[in-house]
């Protein structure tokens, strides 16, 4: 009931996917969640239904992997999946990402794709990057790079790498220099900016990589 593509399948995939499920829900996933991200990936992603329980059990693996909830790793794909549908058939390694940097930074992954959508279009994006090279005193970020670079953890560390490049931090920052670095980037928070400043975004590619 929770996956309208079920019973279009045919019979020994249906087969697969249920057994899946089932063991997903004796290890605390509920048929529910796995349905629905079943759903969301043969619907929209073109997923074979075998092809969408193995993301899924894999979206499980990565999550106990790295040490991320289990349940927050499934249950959120469905939550960012409108979002998420833009990456194409890159769509799970892109969410997967974002949850390692998630768990890495503390930053949520619905917030990192908000802060890293103003570069989708070059009009915001020159914008952002125009405040952010005025303010940090060189052009250490260029648009049109911002633009073409559209995997969003690459794009955080892109924003992280070119304060450093201007030899800041977020401790030698002064009080309205972390407020106008944090609104040039379009963060709504200062302690968004904290987060970005003190993650590791090196070290995470290297991880997931």
């Amino acid at each position: 009931s929770g996956s309208s593509a079920f019973t279009e399948m045919a019979p020994n995939m249906r087969a697969r996917v249920a057994e899946s499920t089932a063991i997903l829900d004796v290890l605390g996933i509920s048929a529910e969640t796995s349905a629905r991200n079943i759903d969301i990936m043969t619907r929209s992603m073109g997923m074979t239904g075998s092809q969408a329980a193995a993301s899924n059990q894999q979206l499980f693996a990565t999550a106990q992997q790295f040490g991320i909830s289990t349940t927050k790793m499934l249950e959120g794909f469905a939550a960012v999946a409108p979002e998420m549908m833009k990456f194409g058939s890159n769509a799970v390694s892109v969410y997967t990402r974002l949850q390692i940097v998630a768990k890495q930074t503390g930053l949520e992954v619905g917030k990192m794709l908000s802060i890293v959508s103003q570069f989708d279009k070059f009009e915001t994006a020159a914008d952002s990057v125009g405040k952010l090279n005025a303010i940090l005193g060189g052009p250490f970020l260029h648009a049109m790079h911002m633009v073409m670079v559209t995997d969003p953890t690459q794009r955080l560390q892109m924003l992280s790498g070119a304060v450093k490049q201007a030899g800041m931090s977020f401790d030698t920052m002064g009080y309205y220099m972390r407020q106008t670095v944090a609104s040039a980037m379009g963060l709504s928070a200062v302690n968004d900016l904290a987060l970005i400043m003190r993650g590791r975004f090196d070290l995470v590619s290297g991880t997931i990589n």
